[in-house]
């Protein structure tokens, strides 16, 4: 084949373009308008460098390469241009940013992050797993209620630790296959528990340990451990104060000890010099009593005007006081007198070691002789009554008794009660 070098071809013909039957091969650069190229097996061979100042179009629109705005069209729907990326219908692919109308794709797709409001995401099926780093919802996410072996809602690799729903209104936490923690419908809290029903906060603990522990972090002095406060017609009651110091204030109600026996232990302090046998004070107590005189052998009959007896007592400890008077005698007997009617039983055993002093302040209307003291032994249920006449003491008996015969006096003695 010749080589052809011409500054122009014209169509002598008249028939338009040129024609060159056994083909055109350019090595150089080629300028060319609206140029045929077709009728064989090879259309158009360009083995240098070839520019189009206009649009080539290959196939019926389907693809074009338009030079001008220096991209490429596929159809309508798909154009790739030099500095936005891959536009796809309405959307740009671009180097940092993917914005799509819809993603139709059956195998997985893996992304760092997700950023939308997640509105329109629908068609994830129930078994399929959406892992994430974060998970942002501005609207409602509704999970399965699970239960206590498989809550709803877990950390990966602990199946059985997690939320889950037991009822309507109400949440729990499982941990270990076992549920901790419950909030019921009501708003009560069980810890432990699942029925917290008596209780807005129900503690269970195991024996072996406490159920609840208050440790309070402090720089300065002062504030309390433990407050706690009601609130009745919007008054703002402190019905309790357990200070950081260590000391507990009741402030409008009594400390109750429920057990007998039992009450406020003093064993941290120092002991006397003698025998300690108790530092229990189990018991507080103060009432009224009524006194009587009984004989030691056979009582006396008698008509009361007064009998009034109080006592307090602390711990084992009974201090009482009585006034006795008397409005008619109609038979006295001849034995010694006494005083009964204790509130307490006297002394822990029938002894004679250990007597108490009966102190006599006021006698009045007896015969030759009145009561000035009397004592009275454990174990026994009346009190003696004597008189001194200088070195000499006297037993005061039922036949010093009047119509009018009255007495004041007072006691302290131990009891078993």
């Amino acid at each position: 084949m010749s080589r052809i070098r011409a500054n122009q071809f014209t169509d002598k013909a008249g028939t338009g373009a040129p024609t060159f039957p056994n083909g055109v091969q350019i090595t150089g650069v080629s300028t060319l308008g609206n140029t045929v190229v077709g009728g064989g097996t090879t259309q158009l061979i360009v083995t240098g460098n070839a520019r189009i100042t206009g649009i080539l179009t290959i196939g019926t629109s389907s693809i074009t390469l338009d030079g001008s705005s220096n991209q490429v069209n596929v159809g309508t729907g798909v154009t790739l241009h030099h500095t936005n990326g891959v536009q796809v219908g309405d959307n740009n692919l671009h180097s940092t940013v993917l914005t799509v109308n819809q993603i139709n794709a059956s195998g997985v797709i893996t992304a760092t992050s997700f950023s939308g409001s997640g509105a329109n995401l629908t068609g994830i099926a129930a078994t399929t797993n959406v892992v994430t780093n974060s998970l942002v919802v501005s609207g409602i996410t509704t999970v399965a209620a699970g239960s206590t072996a498989a809550p709803s809602i877990t950390p990966t690799g602990d199946s059985n630790t997690g939320i889950f729903f037991p009822s309507a209104d109400t949440v729990a936490i499982g941990e270990g296959g076992s549920e901790a923690l419950r909030i019921d419908s009501s708003g009560r809290v069980g810890i432990n528990s699942n029925s917290p029903n008596d209780y807005q906060v129900d503690i269970s603990a195991p024996s072996d340990r406490p159920p609840l522990r208050l440790y309070r972090r402090r720089n300065t002095s002062g504030g309390g451990l433990l407050d706690i406060r009601s609130d009745v017609g919007g008054v703002d009651t402190r019905e309790f104060l357990f200070s950081t110091g260590g000391d507990l204030t009741l402030s409008t109600g009594n400390l109750i000890i429920g057990t007998s026996g039992k009450g406020i232990d003093f064993s941290a302090t120092a002991n006397s010099s003698g025998t300690m046998t108790s530092e229990l004070l189990s018991d507080y107590e103060e009432g009224t009593w009524s006194p009587t005189f009984i004989g030691e052998g056979v009582n006396p009959t008698v008509t009361y005007s007064l009998q009034l007896g109080r006592y307090v007592k602390i711990g084992q400890m009974v201090y009482a006081s009585g006034n006795i008077t008397l409005s008619a005698v109609s038979g006295t007997g001849s034995s010694n007198l006494q005083i009964g009617g204790w509130p307490f039983t006297v002394g822990p055993s029938a002894t004679t070691d250990r007597t108490t002093v009966v102190d006599v302040g006021f006698a009045n209307n007896w015969t030759t002789a009145s009561p000035t003291r009397g004592y009275l032994r454990e174990g026994q249920t009346g009190a003696y009554l004597t008189t001194i006449s200088g070195t000499t003491v006297t037993f005061i008996t039922t036949n010093h008794l009047q119509s009018t015969s009255a007495l004041y006096f007072k006691i302290v003695y131990t009891t078993s009660a």
